[in-house]
């Protein structure tokens, strides 16, 4: 995005929008929880839709496959929110920040530099700020009162629990960039500075996906073992084992010794039994319900109802309760269609790299609702393998 050259610098204006773009789409939670900015991120994303749908047809562009799948999923969904009479507004708002997050994504993949580096830049100023916050706020740089937790601790990218959500993404958008010539202490010191924000304030379940997906991509022996076919079988195993039998006795020592959970990932089973329990009774889905009203099916404890249960807290659950069966064969094709795309092109570097972030997403969907627009980009930047092989090939000419 800048250029320097005999002492001057120079703004690449292609490479900026990009990044005004991918800013405007990663929407941390602090500037989300201020009425002014967040109005702001609310016009502009109706304002990237609007970008969005103008180049499709001034470059007479068809978007590509993962573009409507998005587009069918989320439009299924708020199909059904309408039918169920659910929050319709939520399911409107997602329909047009997660179609217009991807199709952006779509749009600028005709310069991969750019948008790599675009979105390496975002991370850069959010995953940087968020440090500042968790170093000098210990104790939150800002609060909010709801009614399951009470006074909530947040920082720049929102409660230490949501910090996966963006620095996931980083770390993988900081292995690629670095794979593909960039320069490499840009991406070290953004790695530097996730590790040691997971470190101060993270999940379990954040620290041990970032770290995998390094030690993934740093030891060649990995490629000869996890396999696409054998990852998404690997991760179809533990998900019917963990969730739907409830055997998680073999894992006790990862749970309890790394990911700091007990056996019940922290309440997690009753949800899923409530989760199960209702996907069954209604097998179309329920589109996206009234909080209060999550909280009624999915947090129904013996004796109690947990306030904290608004969502599945297992991705794939969260689909199927969300958009039933036919929501969760779409989800589901983006993600196998993203598999088979790297195995196309498994010889490559990057192509394992982000199967590798594809089979850690399917593991931490098994205790983690990951709904999340920056997430999106885990399943989707598969589908642009060919451009970024051709970005590789021009780097290596």
């Amino acid at each position: 995005m800048f250029r320097f050259q005999n002492g001057t610098v120079s703004i690449n204006m292609r490479g900026f929008l990009m990044f005004i773009a991918m800013l405007i789409y990663c929407q941390p939670e602090y500037l989300k929880s201020i009425p002014v900015t967040g109005r702001i991120y609310r016009d502009f994303m109706h304002v990237g839709i609007m970008f969005v749908t103008f180049s499709y047809i001034s470059k007479k562009r068809f978007p590509k496959f993962f573009v409507w799948l998005v587009l069918l999923y989320n439009s299924w969904l708020t199909f059904l929110t309408i039918q169920n009479n659910g929050d319709i507004k939520r399911a409107i708002f997602q329909l047009l920040l997660f179609t217009g997050f991807v199709s952006m994504i779509d749009i600028f993949s005709e310069n991969m530099q750019d948008l790599i580096e675009s979105l390496l830049f975002t991370f850069e100023m959010v995953v940087y700020l968020n440090f500042v916050t968790v170093l000098f706020f210990p104790d939150g740089f800002f609060h909010r009162v709801n009614d399951a937790y009470g006074i909530t601790k947040e920082w720049f990218l929102g409660a230490d629990n949501n910090f996966l959500f963006t620095l996931f993404p980083a770390t993988l958008i900081a292995l690629l960039y670095k794979n593909l010539g960039g320069v490499k202490i840009r991406a070290y010191s953004l790695i530097s500075i996730i590790l040691a924000t997971q470190l101060i304030k993270g999940s379990g379940t954040a620290k041990v996906g970032i770290v995998a997906l390094i030690l993934f991509d740093l030891v060649p022996l990995v490629k000869y073992i996890l396999t696409p076919y054998r990852g998404l079988v690997i991760s179809s195993t533990l998900s019917f084992l963990i969730v739907v039998t409830g055997k998680v006795e073999f894992l006790r020592g990862i749970v309890e010794g790394i990911l700091e959970k007990d056996l019940t990932f922290t309440s997690r089973t009753f949800i899923w039994d409530n989760a199960m329990s209702a996907i069954r009774e209604k097998p179309f889905g329920y589109g996206m319900m009234m909080f209060t009203d999550n909280v009624h099916i999915l947090g129904n404890f013996p004796g109690w109802i947990w306030k904290g249960a608004t969502h599945a807290h297992n991705n794939f659950l969260q689909v199927l309760f969300q958009g039933g069966y036919l929501g969760f064969g779409v989800y589901f094709l983006i993600i196998l269609k993203g598999a088979m795309l790297c195995r196309k092109y498994w010889d490559d570097r990057n192509a394992r790299l982000l199967f590798y972030g594809l089979f850690i997403f399917t593991i931490i969907s098994i205790t983690e609702n990951l709904e999340m627009q920056m997430m999106y980009l885990v399943i989707i930047l598969p589908f642009l393998l060919p451009n970024i092989l051709v970005k590789e090939r021009g780097k290596n000419e």
